[in-house]
């Protein structure tokens, strides 16, 4: 979904350039509408403004691309905790025993991200949420030891 957005706003900002370009380049005779549009653009882009717009341009593709990883790793953080939580939670309350918590963790992260509009698993993120179940059941171990030094004997 969010890539979709950013798609679509990339497409604007292009066709908004595009077109401010044609208007203020003079429109020489060609012989087709998309050559007096072309040769309107590319004599534009030599002009202070064209190099200001094709940077402007550049420079929203490169921070839309950064704050589309960093959303990511966002996503991946929450769905590794919600899916981490969800595995204990469901060991805990009930009598089933969950044989594979890592598996069953990494499908939740999946489902997770695809009801948030993300496309699945890489496998580099595959490592990540490993690393991040272990993190996790080792905070929750050392809580679980220090609440038992701490409690009353």
């Amino acid at each position: 979904m969010m890539r979709s957005q950013t798609r679509l706003l990339l497409f604007i900002s292009l066709l908004f350039a595009f077109a401010a370009v044609a208007q203020t380049s003079p429109a020489p005779a060609a012989p087709s509408i998309v050559g007096t549009l072309l040769s309107g653009f590319l004599a534009s882009l030599a002009t202070p403004q064209g190099m200001a717009s094709i940077v402007a341009i550049v420079g929203a593709i490169v921070l839309g691309v950064l704050k589309l990883s960093d959303l990511r790793k966002q996503q991946l953080a929450t769905a590794i905790h919600y899916a981490f939580h969800a595995i204990e939670d469901i060991s805990a309350t009930t009598g089933n025993t969950v044989d594979d918590k890592v598996a069953v963790g990494l499908g939740l992260v999946d489902a997770y991200l695809d009801a948030h509009g993300w496309h699945p698993l890489k496998p580099a993120e595959v490592q990540v949420a490993k690393m991040g179940f272990t993190s996790l059941n080792g905070q929750m171990a050392a809580s679980a030891k220090v609440l038992a030094a701490a409690s009353p004997k």
